[in-house]
């Protein structure tokens, strides 16, 4: 199976911030980075997705965001 996990970070300014990951644990853990209080000020949505390749579908596993 060909999965990547994608970590999809929203700026405030409305910029799309992609990062590609192969392995699961660093995703999350970027994700968990991000979506820390830290992140307040910089973002307004924080998305990690598993995307299949071969299926050529996402799946979204976690989203926060962020109040305005």
């Amino acid at each position: 199976m060909n999965i990547t996990y994608i970590l999809r970070i929203t700026h405030r300014d409305g910029t799309h911030l992609p990062r590609d990951y192969r392995e699961a644990q660093r995703a999350w853990a970027e994700f968990r980075t991000a979506a820390s209080p830290s992140g307040f000020d910089l973002y307004a949505r924080v998305e990690l997705i598993e995307f299949n390749a071969e299926e050529q579908q996402e799946y979204p596993l976690a989203e926060l965001t962020f109040p305005i």
